[in-house]
This record gives structure tokens, C-alpha cells and sequence, in this order.
């Protein structure tokens, strides 16, 4: 059976995907998908919806916003894909999410989020991209994702160090939520798995971050997702 993916695009667009979708072996459906692709004039409704879904959510970027790209990846989107998309290229995408050689759903959500954590940072110390990617040079961050300054290797260790040394200060629950949300990947999977809203897992991640003197939500992503915070207990 071929795979079902769901397009959420303008008209003119799904049409222009749909035949190099289908010669490729996709079926394009309105239902039960095993595959979003989502075009993103910006970090709208519609993306946080689809991500709560549990389905795997391909992000289209348009060129002037692509840390809507990043934001969509640390939220669950196992991939996000720069325009002009053209058919060609979402199909190489689409094999990359659901070949037979792809990784399982849940890695490829978590490198995502790592890597867009990692050019978020990058991105934050120096206003423009470092990598040969097909990604803008210039990126303007919104205020949720802004930070005043940034971190020297040292200081960024150091600050770990800090933070994995007050995790003693955590309640049992606050310890369970970070375990959840590294598990899980992404904020959205985690509130899907806990039974509750985005909003409250937010909640309670800036809680934490208080508590371990992180600077911010996205701080503490970033940690959590590297693994590194809570390595020395599992060990």
C-alpha cells in the first residue's frame, strides 16, 4: 500500500507536488496520513495542530522566515524543507522521512530539534548562518526565541555543570517532565504523552529553568535534548 500524505498547502501548490508525489509512489489524501507536509507562511495554528496529532509534520519554509523552520523542528517536525520547494525536492524529502533506509520517526524528531537548537544558538551569537546549507544568511529571531548575548564554550560548560548540580533542587514531578520531554523529543509529543496542553508543559519547563538558574526555555531544550543534563544520574 503506498504511503498517504496529506498536503497542506494552496490549491496551486498541491497541485504542482501532487504528480511527482504519485509517479514517486505516494498517495495524496485528505485522511489518516502517515506523512504532513506543511507549507509555513508562519508559526501558525495550523502547524501547532498538526504536530499534535502525532503524525510526522515536513515543514515548507518560505525563504525570509526560516526560524519559523527552527521553531517547527524543536516543536516535533522531523523535517523542514526551504522554499522554492519544487517537486523534485519535496519528493527527495518525503523519501528521506518515509523510505525504506529511513531512520525511525522518533530519531529523526530529535535530531531535528538538536540540529535547530544547535543553529538557533549559532544563529544567536552571530546573526547569520555558518553552514554551506540552502538556508538564508540572515535570520531574524522573534522574541520568543531571542537571547541578549551569548555564551563562550567555557561559560556554556560552566553553566551546565551549575544546572546539573541543582537538579537535587527538583521535585519528583519537574524531574519526571524533563524525562518525558527528552524521551519524547519535542514539547508537543510530551504534552501529547502527559495528557495535557503545550501551555502547561511550557509552564512548568520555565519552573525548572528557575530552579537551575538556566536562562531560558530554550536553554533548557537545548540541554535536555544534547542528553547531557541528566546524563550523570542515569549513570
Amino acid at each position: 500500500m503506498a504511503n498517504r500524505l496529506v498536503l497542506e498547502a494552496a490549491r496551486e501548490r498541491v497541485e504542482a507536488w501532487r504528480p511527482a508525489l504519485e509517479v514517486a509512489g505516494y498517495q495524496v489524501a485528505e485522511s489518516s496520513p502517515e506523512l504532513i507536509v506543511l507549507a509555513m507562511p508562519d508559526a501558525s495554528a495550523e502547524l501547532f495542530d498538526s504536530l499534535a496529532s502525532g503524525v510526522p509534520v515536513l515543514g515548507v519554509v518560505g525563504p525570509e522566515a526560516w526560524e519559523h523552520g527552527m521553531r517547527a523542528a524543536i516543536e516535533g517536525a522531523v523535517r523542514c524543507i526551504a522554499e522554492p520547494a519544487d517537486p523534485g525536492v519535496l519528493v527527495a524529502a518525503v523519501d528521506a522521512v518515509l523510505g525504506p533506509d529511513a531512520l525511525p520517526i522518533a530519531e529523526q524528531r530529535r535530531r531535528a530539534r538538536q540540529r535547530a537548537l544547535t543553529l538557533l544558538a549559532r544563529f544567536e551569537a552571530r546573526g547569520a548562518a555558518s553552514d554551506d546549507d540552502d538556508q538564508p544568511r540572515a535570520v531574524h529571531l522573534t522574541r520568543l526565541e531571542h537571547r541578549h548575548g551569548s555564551e563562550a564554550p567555557a561559560a556554556a560548560d560552566e553553566a551546565l555543570a551549575d544546572a546539573r548540580r541543582r537538579l537535587t533542587a527538583l521535585t519528583t514531578k519537574q524531574r519526571g517532565l524533563l524525562h518525558v520531554v527528552e524521551a519524547e523529543g519535542s514539547v508537543a509529543a510530551a504534552a501529547a504523552r502527559l495528557g495535557t496542553s503545550r501551555g502547561n508543559v511550557y509552564a512548568g519547563l520555565r519552573r525548572i529553568a528557575h530552579r537551575l538558574g538556566v536562562h531560558d526555555t530554550t536553554d533548557l531544550l537545548r540541554l535536555v535534548g544534547s542528553g547531557e543534563l541528566q546524563r550523570a544520574a542515569r549513570s
